[in-house]
């Protein structure tokens, strides 16, 4: 079956293939197509068409946010700030440009928060601008989550940004870019099968771009959970 759209849309139909002898192909027509490039799929119409027709059948991981599915991240802190500054046919007038307008506005309105967090090697607690619970290796369209994360490892991926200070944002934002955000003392990464965070003050959860619920939250990885058409050199 093929799923045109962005991550959101293709997040929202793929609890339906877990388990399932349906095979997902991706048509990414969305804004950021992190997923297509976990998966080594070009935005390309012609080139994702051609790997639907060309490619390989690949089992990659799935992750669950409470009852949610999703194949890119969960997030909370800046991110969801910025998700609910999305508002109406930004992104379809402005195209990426609409996500730093929401940035800018995000940025104004985010608080710090204390966060407790369990996962394999325990307990971590500190305040905090932003946590990203990954499923791959891509989040915000081109940007690693981590140097080793990737699609079919099996883990959640996981880093936060402690401190208080929207500075610390910033820094970390600059150093995203060039995907060297992780060697930062602020920024903690993790990497483990279940993730359970409590915050204080609750806070919404972001699950691939849609606000769906607050904070306490568990989140774990199905290994391999989801059978996908990849090209024929997907190398992960």
């Amino acid at each position: 079956m093929i799923v045109g759209g962005g991550d959101g849309t293709i997040s929202a139909v793929a609890g339906y293939f877990l388990s399932s002898d349906c095979i997902l192909g991706i048509m990414p027509l969305g804004t950021g197509n992190s997923f297509a490039r976990d998966l080594q799929i070009n935005a390309s119409v012609a080139e994702a068409t051609a790997t639907i027709r060309t490619g390989q059948v690949r089992a990659v991981d799935l992750s669950v946010a409470g009852d949610k599915y999703f194949l890119n991240v969960a997030t909370i802190g800046l991110t969801t700030k910025i998700a609910q500054a999305l508002c109406g046919n930004q992104k379809r007038v402005l195209g990426r440009a609409a996500y730093l307008v929401a940035f800018c506005k995000g940025m104004a309105r985010i608080r710090p928060f204390r966060v407790h967090m369990e996962t394999d090697d325990g307990v971590t607690e500190c305040s905090a601008l932003q946590v990203v619970i990954g499923n791959g290796r891509f989040h915000a369209g081109p940007f690693p989550i981590s140097p080793e994360a990737q699609i079919t490892d099996g883990k959640l991926n996981v880093y936060v940004v402690e401190g208080t200070r929207r500075r610390t944002l910033l820094k970390t934002g600059f150093r995203l870019l060039v995907g060297r955000h992780s060697e930062l003392a602020e920024v903690r990464v993790l990497s483990t099968e279940v993730c359970r965070v409590s915050t204080t003050p609750r806070r919404r959860v972001t699950v691939d771009g849609e606000i769906v619920a607050r904070t306490p939250m568990e989140f774990r990885v199905i290994p391999g959970g989801l059978r996908c058409i990849v090209p024929a050199t997907f190398d992960s």
